[in-house]
């Protein structure tokens, strides 16, 4: 046999062995642990707004005005951000590169999303002052439920499908 022979035939075999091995380890796993919650896109608190539809109308419309009040500010930090994006990637092109400006570029760009974090995260909880604990709990179920429909729901199937074989 050929030595190309040989070493497709050793890769073939280690792949088949890390596929059998991944394959009877999700079937065997029992995965008791609850979860995670998703909040939404990039797991933002603001993700959760889009499940405030399943608050009663008069807590959904006080939690959405309270976060409305922020989105003005919200906004011109966002527009902030892009035009620091763009002049970082100005300094990241120009013909003579300046680590020491990037750099700082780097770490402006780094405090201003911090600081819209913060921002958001501070409305956020604002917003979420204003429910009762069964509303919150009702928002947390509904993104709950939500992140189950879109993967570990299906996982979950699949496993206990493999298990009834």
């Amino acid at each position: 046999m050929g030595r190309g022979v040989i070493i497709g035939l050793t890769l073939s075999i280690a792949l088949n062995v890390f596929a059998v091995g991944f394959i009877s380890g999700r079937i065997i796993s029992d995965d008791k642990t609850p979860p995670p919650i998703s909040m939404g896109r990039g797991d933002s608190p603001f993700g959760l707004m889009r499940h405030a539809s399943v608050l009663p109308p008069e807590s959904r419309e006080a939690f959405r005005d309270i976060v409305r009040a922020e989105l003005p500010s919200m906004r011109d930090r966002r527009r902030q951000t892009h035009v620091m994006r763009r002049e970082l990637a100005e300094l990241i092109a120009a013909p003579e590169f300046d680590r020491e400006a990037v750099k700082a570029k780097m770490t402006e760009l780094d405090a201003l999303q911090s600081g819209q974090r913060s921002a958001f995260n501070d409305a956020f909880v604002n917003a979420l002052a204003t429910l009762s604990a069964e509303d919150r709990r009702l928002l947390v179920e509904q993104a709950g439920k939500h992140r189950n429909r879109h993967g570990h729901e299906r996982r979950k199937q699949r496993r206990e499908h493999w298990r009834d074989e």
